[in-house]
């Protein structure tokens, strides 16, 4: 008995000395636009993230491409959607088009002792929001899941900035209060959050040395309503590129 509460004790002081690196998977569950191929669909749908966190702080950052460019054969396309198009009464027997698929990757860092949240676009390196972290009033239950191979407990929180019911599951075997994107504040690691809009999901847990998470250098801040804006402009001048190629 002495040994096993010595091994317990081990460990749990491991625990806590340690950093995290999990995988995530997130689920968009956003309605697409007309028609696109299983794997256009895939790619927007499923984002693969990683969250590198300590007890004090965290980085959250999605692991994909930018873009997915496919060829499509434009008589292949929705109806409606194809009256929209600047075509001739008379369409080709074949006609084949490109379509490009486009995300923005995202960074979040948290900092649990300064009370801040600040997120960064990877495309640009650029410093998108900083504010305090978002507080939830978490309410635990007495369901239990297992995920990622550790046992969790269940946690419901209301959003009231957007007026939605926030769904997590955490473990306290991994007392670090953290979890992906901007969710916190449960007595253990968050490894999956349901919202009306998303799903993040752990896949995979790895303990590590500990580490020193750096925050990029802070540039321009750029208000959210902003954001689009300069991500349009930043498409356009990508579309200019790619029309200006030899061989376009």
């Amino acid at each position: 008995m002495r040994v096993t509460c010595a091994l317990l004790f081990l460990l749990a002081n491991t625990l806590s000395a340690r950093s995290i690196r999990v995988e995530y998977i997130e689920e968009s569950k956003q309605k697409f636009p007309p028609d696109p191929t299983q794997a256009a669909m895939n790619f927007m749908r499923f984002t693969k993230a990683v969250l590198i966190a300590t007890s004090e702080q965290s980085w959250y950052e999605t692991v994909r491409d930018s873009n997915i460019e496919e060829q499509m054969d434009i008589r292949s396309l929705n109806p409606e959607l194809l009256k929209q198009l600047p075509l001739g009464s008379d369409i080709p027997q074949e006609v084949v088009a490109k379509r490009k698929w486009s995300k923005v990757a995202l960074a979040d860092y948290k900092s649990l002792t300064s009370n801040l949240c600040a997120s960064y676009t990877k495309m640009y390196g650029e410093k998108v929001t900083e504010q305090s972290l978002q507080r939830y009033d978490w309410t635990i239950a007495d369901e239990t899941a297992l995920i990622a191979g550790m046992r969790c407990k269940k946690a419901i929180a209301s959003d009231h900035a957007s007026n939605c019911t926030i769904e997590a599951w955490f473990t306290d075997e991994i007392p670090i209060s953290n979890g992906p994107g901007a969710f916190h504040g449960l007595p253990g690691l968050i490894l999956k959050v349901e919202t009306p809009q998303m799903i993040f999901l752990a896949q995979k847990i790895v303990f590590i040395d500990r580490v020193d998470i750096n925050r990029p250098a802070d540039s321009e801040l750029i208000p959210q309503e902003k954001l689009m804006e300069k991500l349009m402009q930043a498409t356009e001048q990508d579309r200019k590129k790619q029309v200006s190629k030899p061989g376009n």
